[in-house]
């Protein structure tokens, strides 16, 4: 029996929003004070209030709401106390606050993602605001003297070294390393020496599935392709078989959203996301969906959106993958020839097994985790604030720019170039 679905009516609440947002216009017309000229910048923080709700119900596939829900209830408040307290004249240095309600807006992303470098982007730009704050205002309080000496604006400013400090104080645990799991020696395999770690299993998946979810539709069966193209939401677990076929469980209303095209050697997969109905996006607990993809041949993987794929044993000649979204792409245990990877965004890419050679291009706050996957020759290029760990036993090639780190173990000749604050390390440097 199928658990009862809990959806979040968007319709249903913003049209209260607007409801009570007319009946406060029109109770203003006739209280015998001016109700609208003080607490009209309360209307633009329950906009920025609409967000934080949205996403509180969306769970981690709505994570991206918190951003524009920290930013305008930010701004809400600024407003409330400049038309409070006569402080339109801080404007010159308070815009600064809206850049740390974005960073802050990616603290509260990573409670759902737990990615180590969302956390600590969220922290650098929290930090850069609240800089900004204190050095633009401090000129203009201080040196300029705009406000006059004023009491209030001087609370103002107060307040922003109040909490400039008090980032100070937790700056560490913001931009702390995750530890990492211990390694342990496995039998050599072909001729290949290699270590096993412990695999940690990827959030999200294998949890609340099976048991709650519809019995599996059929979509394509005997048909071959060797390419596959996620974007869309719900866990994709990927085998390697004698024939191709893709199997989809879950809510049979959510399965008839989901879009399958196979053309010229490649399934895709994307859920048809109607600008109409949101609520597709909204539905909590379970059922959840589940994709099971068997492949004869792989030589492409490319996946976006929030969703994750899990593969056990693989076997290519060449193989690409590349990663937009803010999910997890994870195999246990790959074995090819040569592996390119792309990854942007937020998300992750976590290998392990044994490769001839791999080139990775890096760019975002993205995570690749290749400690556990045996290369004879890599190329490592990252910029942004991403992170990459690989084994490499002959040559690695790393390039690093901005704020990005690459950490590597093995014998290998290493070659590197680094610009801005970004480095290359061996792991045990960590």
């Amino acid at each position: 029996m199928n658990k009862k679905q809990s959806v979040f009516n968007w319709q249903l609440f913003l049209g209260l929003v607007l409801v009570l947002t007319g009946g406060v216009f029109m109770a203003d017309l006739f209280l015998p004070f001016n109700l609208m000229r003080f607490f009209w910048p309360l209307l633009i923080i329950l906009l920025g209030l609409t967000f934080i709700v949205g996403m509180l119900f969306a769970g981690r596939s709505g994570s991206g709401l918190a951003i524009p829900g920290t930013v305008i209830t930010t701004l809400g408040a600024l407003l409330f106390v400049q038309n409070t307290f006569h402080l339109w004249i801080t404007w010159t240095y308070s815009w600064a606050l809206l850049i740390s309600a974005v960073g802050l807006g990616l603290l509260i992303m990573n409670i759902y993602h737990k990615h180590v470098n969302l956390r600590r982007a969220g922290g650098l730009v929290i930090g850069i605001g609240l800089t900004l704050f204190v050095v633009f205002g401090m000129f203009f309080e201080v040196i300029l003297n705009l406000s006059g000496t004023g009491l209030y604006s001087g609370i103002f400013l107060g307040v922003g070294l109040v909490l400039l400090g008090l980032f100070v104080v937790f700056s560490r645990a913001l931009f702390s390393r995750a530890g990492k799991a211990q390694a342990g020696p496995m039998p050599a395999t072909d001729g290949v020496t290699v270590e096993a770690e412990v695999v940690e299993p990827v959030e999200g998946l294998n949890e609340d599935l099976g048991e709650d979810l519809e019995p599996g539709e059929v979509l394509i069966e005997g048909e071959e392709f060797s390419r596959l193209t996620f974007k869309s939401v719900g866990e994709v677990f990927l085998t390697q078989g004698d024939s191709c076929s893709l199997e989809i469980k879950g809510n049979p209303d959510l399965i008839g959203k989901i879009k399958t095209n196979l053309q010229d050697g490649e399934l895709s997969i994307v859920y048809d996301v109607k600008i109409t109905d949101w609520s597709d996006l909204l539905i909590l607990g379970s059922p959840k969906l589940q994709y099971d993809v068997t492949m004869k041949t792989v030589d492409a993987v490319k996946i976006g959106g929030a969703g994750n794929l899990e593969a056990g044993h693989l076997e290519a000649g060449k193989l690409s993958l590349v990663h937009s979204g803010l999910g997890k792409l994870q195999i246990s245990d790959l074995h090819c020839q040569d592996l390119t990877v792309e990854l942007g965004g937020l998300g992750e890419i976590l290998l392990k097994g044994a490769v001839q050679s791999q080139t990775v291009d890096l760019s975002g706050a993205g995570r690749y985790d290749a400690e556990g996957l045996e290369s004879r020759t890599a190329r490592v290029s990252l910029s942004g604030a991403g992170s990459a760990n690989v084994w490499v036993e002959e040559t690695l090639e790393a390039d690093v720019s901005g704020a990005g780190s690459i950490r590597y173990k093995g014998n290998a000749n290493v070659t590197q170039s680094s610009s801005g604050v970004g480095d290359v390390k061996p792991i045990q440097e960590r």
